[in-house]
């Protein structure tokens, strides 16, 4: 994330990464000679959702990277800074504890696992219920990317009702928060929507034992800080899912591109975005940008599903082949 910010906001000069390792601290530092920070804005750029906007330029983000970013430094314990002077560039440091190793045993280390881009099968809708800002954003931040749509609720007392109005597959439900803990949500949850699966979500490995008299009322018990390996085994169990990988050894089905009459144009404005994001390969732009159609209501269903599905199979050129399509048949 701090690279891809440095190489954002430098237009012209350079982005650097050097890398310091001494008495099993390493340190990472990322520098770039970019449009830099005003003083009053240092604290502002890890809040969730802040954007600092500069006249005349539009950046394409959620304002969620760093605030990510700093939430995993302190997880593993360690620490960030930032030192930086408007027009000349900025300085990130990350400081870890990363401890050697020595005499390591070649054959104690396993083949690297496939990485997961995605799954097969229809777009699932997640709702996060937890009252942690941070561990909302950083579970959407997880499984945004695979294509799944996720939603957010921080007051447990609201649960029933976004449940019905949103009609998810899947509830993530955190164990302690304010006014109704997870268990008596879960509790309310089995008696208004029996069948719908919960995984809870914990920071104390002993509250799963403290769980309700019936211990099937949930589907999964998870500790923080949360691991995406096995956050995703436990979604893939809990919902029949299989995953796409980028050396997936079968190929994927064929899937039948929709009749361009079928989609209603999104505004030029917005085609030119998606156009822009595709041809740098831009994934998880493309997956934002359309999530953020999505609210806005400036396209159709079938148009946004089948570039998410274009998306997450990395066929760039045929998004931009449909845009570039319906280009020609608007003009």
């Amino acid at each position: 994330n701090l690279l891809s910010n440095a190489i954002k906001y430098t237009d012209q000069g350079s982005v650097s990464l050097n890398l310091r390792y001494r008495s099993q601290v390493a340190e990472f530092t990322i520098s770039d000679t970019g449009e830099g920070i005003a003083p009053e804005n240092m604290e502002r750029i890890f809040r969730p959702f802040e954007r600092i906007r500069t006249p005349g330029q539009s950046r394409i983000g959620t304002g969620l990277g760093l605030t990510i970013t700093r939430l995993l430094t302190d997880i593993m314990g360690g620490d960030i800074s930032v030192e930086s002077e408007p027009g000349k560039g900025s300085t990130f440091r990350v400081s870890l504890m990363l401890s050697s190793i020595h005499n390591l045993n070649p054959r104690s280390i396993s083949e690297p696992s496939r990485v997961i881009y995605g799954y097969h099968g229809t777009r699932r809708k997640l709702l996060v219920v937890d009252d942690d800002d941070s561990h909302r954003q950083l579970i959407r931040a997880m499984l945004s990317p695979l294509g799944f749509e996720v939603c957010e609720l921080s007051n447990s007392l609201e649960v029933i009702e976004t449940i019905d109005r949103e009609r998810p597959d899947l509830l993530l439900l955190d164990v302690s928060m304010p006014g109704m803990d997870g268990w008596q949500v879960l509790e309310q949850v089995r008696r208004e929507h029996h069948g719908l699966p919960v995984i809870m979500v914990s920071a104390d490995a002993r509250e799963g034992h403290h769980a309700p008299d019936t211990p099937t009322l949930h589907n999964g018990y998870i500790i923080k800080p949360v691991r995406l390996s096995l956050l995703l085994e436990n979604i893939a169990r809990v919902l029949g899912l299989k995953w796409r990988h980028e050396q997936s050894p079968q190929p994927l089905a064929p899937q039948v591109t929709p009749d361009l009459q079928e989609f209603s144009l999104p505004p030029e404005q917005y085609r030119e975005q998606l156009a822009t994001l595709a041809r740098i390969g831009h994934r998880k732009g493309l997956l934002e940008a359309l999530d953020a159609m999505k609210h806005q209501k400036v396209a159709t269903p079938v148009f946004r599903e089948e570039l998410v599905r274009l998306t997450n199979d990395f066929q760039f050129d045929k998004i931009l082949t449909l845009l570039e399509a319906e280009h020609d048949e608007v003009s």
